[in-house]
């Protein structure tokens, strides 16, 4: 907020804080954020770390978000985390592996299809040599559909389970990793 700055938020001796502004429903702060503007090419953020001052000011749900045209927006939603009994610690920590999902989906559907020649036809129906944001979306509804009426193996369902519990936009900014809008 701006009528209250953060100070000193990269102080190695952690003396660094920021305090809530006015603006509470129901006594409690909503929608505070704090920006930090990355400079000098592309960034991975993987981790958060902070301080807990006190019990009755500690946040409890928490998103980090990222911008890829400046520090005023627009936002997309990186990862999600709850501050769970943050009066029982000092100092909370929070941390994505951004590979994660990657790994899941590839081991995942090459269990489903079998090689990884076949389960790329599957995410490229049209038989493109990019994959699009579009085409993953529909090929996890092609999946859901076909998952549901496949009966069979137990090792494909669960590996179709596993993809279908990503959100595939996510997933799709996870796999374009230099951000040109395919795979």
């Amino acid at each position: 907020h701006f009528d209250r700055l953060a100070v000193n938020l990269t102080d190695p001796s952690g003396l660094g804080s920021w305090q809530s502004a006015g603006q509470n429903v129901g006594g409690c702060v909503k929608n505070e954020s704090l920006t930090f503007n990355l400079e000098f090419g592309p960034h991975t953020v993987s981790g958060v770390e902070f301080r807990i001052a006190e019990t009755m000011s500690s946040p409890r749900r928490c998103r980090v978000q990222f911008s890829l045209d400046n520090a005023l927006g627009p936002w997309q939603d990186a990862w999600n985390f709850i501050v769970s009994s943050p009066g029982a610690r000092k100092v909370f920590k929070s941390s994505y592996d951004y590979a994660k999902n990657r790994t899941v989906f590839a081991a995942a559907v090459v269990e489903i299809f079998g090689s990884i020649e076949r389960a790329w036809q599957a995410l490229t129906a049209n038989n493109t040599e990019n994959l699009k944001k579009s085409s993953l979306g529909t090929f996890f509804q092609k999946l859901h559909h076909e998952i549901g009426r496949d009966r069979g193996n137990p090792a494909k369902r669960a590996a179709a389970a596993r993809v279908l519990s990503m959100d595939h936009k996510v997933l799709f900014r996870e796999l374009d990793t230099d951000n040109e809008g395919y795979v």
